[in-house]
């Protein structure tokens, strides 16, 4: 059954050349702009819910507490788990980087797969940027991602009160 809808949704992105990561991203682009440009320019005349889910930390809302976002409120400590998660893969894939660099070796068939589900099939697999310059860049974000990693773990210490919308988790 699982296999069926995989096969029939790979099946779709092949034929209509759907890239799911720039839908992705082209979502939360918008959302964040209409979202901030209603905050920046309209707040006041904003309902407390939209304002209490957007703002946090020392920008978070004042006023008074909207009950059902309060529920969907998380402890922003936990926010060091993204930190936790993004060095881990940030890491596999700066050692795939290094693999295909070094040794010439070809990504394992379940990282194309997964690419090409996420990134429009395998007919529009294509080199985009050469390797010197996929190798620079995972290796500043393997960087950035250590860095944060290290800081949110063992340098910041967080408020017991503050809280964030599970959506910025």
């Amino acid at each position: 059954m699982l296999r069926n809808i995989y096969s029939a949704t790979y099946k779709f992105i092949e034929l209509y050349n759907f890239n799911i990561l720039n839908f992705i991203f082209i979502g939360f682009t918008v959302v964040i702009v209409i979202f901030g440009s209603l905050i920046n320019i309209v707040e006041t005349l904003l309902p407390d819910c939209l304002r209490q889910s957007f703002r946090y930390g020392k920008h978070c809302h004042k006023g008074p507490a909207n009950a059902l976002i309060s529920m969907t409120e998380i402890p922003k400590s936990w926010f060091k788990h993204f930190y936790i998660f993004s060095f881990t893969w940030s890491l596999l894939a700066l050692s795939l980087l290094l693999k295909g660099f070094i040794m010439n070796a070809t990504a394992p068939e379940l990282v194309l797969e997964f690419l090409d589900f996420v990134a429009g099939g395998q007919a529009n697999r294509n080199v985009q940027v050469n390797s010197t310059s996929a190798l620079v860049a995972s290796v500043l974000l393997t960087i950035q991602c250590a860095r944060r990693f290290y800081e949110t773990n063992f340098v910041q210490i967080f408020s017991k009160n503050s809280k964030i919308n599970w959506s910025h988790y």
